[in-house]
């Protein structure tokens, strides 16, 4: 049941910490760019590759900067997969991570507040760091969000809807 976001499949750690009668209302998703240096080293990589190509510097040449390309691509993919955060009606959970991994899980009730930090290249391309804090210390951050604010609203709209209202909110 997706109230919010596409209908994208939550990665293995979000689907194995359900429990029973919990779904998920909301994905959040990483965005690409959220990894500049990645996307200059795969844009650039490619270019190169095609100069060298086209001006007869030789295909071993060409093929070298397309790998170099491709290996960047691959970090990228990586890097996105390994990012899960969602929102059920019961709790946010975020997870980082491929070889450290982070994990966050708050549960609605517990919210107290939803950060979002944009720069202003984040608010024009759509990302931003999404940080949920929880009553004493507790906060779950996950940097390069695609669409941060809706995943804010998205937690408000569960907890109303969960019965969780907290008036002192800000609720955009």
């Amino acid at each position: 049941m997706a109230f919010y976001g596409d209908s994208r499949t939550m990665g293995k750690y979000i689907e194995s910490s359900l429990v029973r009668n919990e779904e998920i209302v909301h994905e959040g998703q990483p965005s690409v760019f959220g990894h500049p240096r990645l996307l200059t080293l795969i844009v650039a990589s490619t270019l190169v590759a095609v100069a060298l190509y086209v001006q007869g510097a030789g295909l071993v040449a060409a093929l070298a900067a397309l790998a170099v390309a491709l290996a960047a691509a691959g970090v990228l993919k990586v890097a996105l997969s390994t990012v899960e955060l969602a929102v059920t009606n019961r709790r946010v959970l975020a997870k980082t991570g491929l070889i450290r991994r982070t994990t966050s899980e708050l549960y609605l009730n517990r919210i107290e507040g939803v950060e979002v930090d944009q720069s202003l290249l984040g608010r024009v391309l759509g990302y931003g760091t999404v940080r949920v804090r929880g009553t004493g210390d507790q906060v779950a951050e996950v940097k390069s969000v695609k669409d941060p604010l809706g995943f804010k609203k998205a937690v408000f709209a569960t907890g109303d809807l969960a019965g969780h209202r907290n008036s002192d909110i800000d609720r955009d």
